[in-house]
């Protein structure tokens, strides 16, 4: 079933009191999803795969918005396959996007910069729950107008069900498209992803490949101490039947043995089989690199790119070189949560007023120049301390910082 989440729904369905379907009707929606309540400052291959994706999609946008057009409308998705609650539980700031409310950003500001481009998101989402908080979250997007309305469907319901009505909607469109695979674990049999494979003008598509899960077997005995740092994997993990068979439907057959080959460190190990994933695809996308996310605890995950145009490689390249960076001097430089603690600085001074870019300078400009403050009231409307207006370059702040349907650490939905 799908739904569109637009603001009919919205008038019919209260937030505080909706009703998750199949739980029951005088059951309370609860938001279960795991990024609802594990904080992403503990997650940081989580923190840093969103990095990437917030600074990859608009230049992905540009790109395609950017060819000779002879002034037609252009099409653009920007498609997660696991789409989750949309936000994530953060120590320091309460709260913080998922990748498809980041896609909605993104779509936004595509939108505002080229005037003859459409983009569109879909999320779909197999937990009803999360599916619902994600619906709340991204609302705000379908509820704007002009430019700023974004066309978003969250979709109920599993990936593989859903993945090929999808891609059949950008192909009528003649889109450009961005896809985000992002599984729990390793659960992504490769023929699941066959509606990726037809030919397709603009399509680019990227797996979180969870190296360290392919591996799992190893991985266990290396939090046992067990893994000597040359193993032979085919006492690990050839003999294992059980993940053979867990390995044999995400490669769609056995070539993932080549990839652990006798006297592999647990290292190369990881970046080998990552590799041979991404070369699964070489019939399909001339351009195949994997990128080393930052490790959480003992999970290492890859980021699997496939590009069809060089230009697109080396962008994304960047992007990630970017997100790696993300954090060293990121106040100095107002890059991500340095704009963001600029904002929340801003707020506690101007809550409940109104100030210009122009003003903002004035009092803030022996620090901040005008292209500096306008990303910082950017990232303010982005973490609701307020709502800002490009046109006016105007920014009316909130007396309070509003949530995007926050949930509590028990998974009720706590709206204000």
């Amino acid at each position: 079933m799908t739904h569109d989440g637009g603001p009919k729904e919205a008038q019919e369905r209260s937030p505080s009191l909706s009703i998750v379907e199949g739980n029951g009707a005088d059951t309370p929606a609860r938001a279960d999803h795991p990024d609802a309540h594990r904080p992403i400052e503990l997650h940081k291959q989580t923190a840093h795969k969103l990095e990437v994706i917030r600074r990859y999609d608009p230049v992905f946008g540009a790109i395609m918005a950017q060819g000779d057009w002879h002034g037609q409308q252009v099409h653009i998705f920007l498609v997660d396959t696991h789409g989750g609650g949309g936000q994530h539980l953060s120590i320091e700031r309460g709260w913080t996007y998922g990748s498809p409310a980041w896609a909605c950003f993104s779509a936004r500001d595509i939108q505002r910069r080229h005037s003859n481009v459409q983009v569109h998101v879909r999320a779909i989402e197999s937990d009803p729950a999360a599916a619902h908080l994600l619906r709340l979250t991204v609302q705000r997007h379908i509820e704007a107008k002009g430019t700023d309305h974004v066309d978003v469907r969250v979709i109920d319901g599993d990936y593989r069900d859903h993945l090929a009505e999808v891609m059949d909607e950008v192909r009528r469109n003649r889109a450009a498209c961005r896809v985000l695979v992002d599984p729990h674990g390793i659960d992504i049999p490769l023929w699941t992803l066959a509606p990726l494979l037809k030919p397709a003008w603009g399509l680019e598509v990227i797996i979180n490949f969870d190296a360290s899960g392919a591996l799992r077997v190893a991985h266990q005995l290396l939090k046992k101490g067990g893994l000597a740092e040359s193993s032979d994997f085919d006492d690990l993990l050839l003999a294992n039947a059980a993940h053979q068979s867990a390995l044999g439907e995400m490669f769609g057959g056995s070539s993932w043995r080549a990839a652990v080959r006798k006297g592999m460190t647990w290292h190369d190990a990881l970046e080998s089989i990552a590799r041979a994933d991404a070369e699964l695809f070489a019939p399909y996308f001339a351009h195949r690199n994997v990128y080393r996310l930052r490790s959480s605890d003992n999970q290492v995950r890859y980021l699997v790119h496939l590009a069809r145009h060089p230009l697109g490689v080396t962008k994304f390249r960047e992007a990630f070189g970017a997100a790696s960076r993300e954090g060293l001097l990121a106040t100095r430089f107002l890059d991500g949560p340095g704009r963001s603690a600029v904002a929340a600085s801003f707020h506690a001074l101007y809550r409940g007023t109104e100030t210009t870019i122009e003003r903002l300078h004035e009092e803030h400009g022996h620090r901040y120049d005008k292209r500096a403050l306008r990303g910082i009231c950017e990232a303010s409307d982005q973490d609701l301390y307020g709502v800002f207006d490009p046109k006016t370059d105007t920014i009316s702040w909130f007396p309070k910082r509003r949530k995007p349907t926050q949930t509590t650490l028990f998974g009720h939905l706590d709206l204000e």
